[in-house]
């Protein structure tokens, strides 16, 4: 059986994170799309909702570089708290797709590991259990597809379509 790794042992090679990153910073808006027309495509009234979410948490939001005195998250932060909430609920694909999306916005492994294990402080043993382990399904493919040699496998809608084949729906 082979020796369990820590969370700070996936993406260690910085070509696979690199090579992934790369990918997703021209497509972000191509996934943030895809992501806001899920609800709509099932009921149409739901558009203006989800523009509105859209406009206040997905465009020109700061980065956690700029000046302590902005007047909105950052990308990271909203990461961040996403992911304490999914933890909180134990959500699979949802939480791994957010996983995903703070990795490539540069929010650490282990910081995501550190974010769960809080999460799970407060809500519960089973969505820590359950939210490192997603986390370690989501690095280990992410490990994968970054080191894949053909770059339309790290297109992040063909990311989205393999956490949901390794994750469910």
């Amino acid at each position: 059986m082979p020796a369990e790794r820590q969370i700070g042992d996936y993406l260690k090679d910085d070509d696979a994170l690199l090579a992934l990153r790369a990918e997703y910073q021209p497509h972000r808006a191509e996934l943030v799309a895809q992501m806001g027309d899920h609800l709509p495509r099932r009921y149409q009234r739901a558009r203006g909702f989800v523009d509105a979410i859209e406009e206040a948490f997905y465009e020109n939001l700061p980065s956690d570089l700029v000046a302590r005195d902005r007047k909105a998250l950052s990308l990271q932060d909203r990461e961040r708290i996403i992911i304490a909430l999914l933890t909180s609920r134990e959500e699979r694909l949802l939480l791994a797709i957010h996983l995903y999306i703070a990795l490539m916005e540069g929010v650490a492994p282990e910081e995501l590991a550190h974010i769960i294990f809080l999460s799970g402080i407060y809500t519960g043993v089973s969505g820590f259990t359950q939210g490192i382990g997603v986390l370690e399904t989501t690095l280990g493919l992410l490990e994968e597809l970054g080191r894949a040699p053909d770059a339309v496998r790290r297109h992040p809608l063909a990311v989205l379509g393999a956490l949901q084949a390794k994750l469910g729906s």
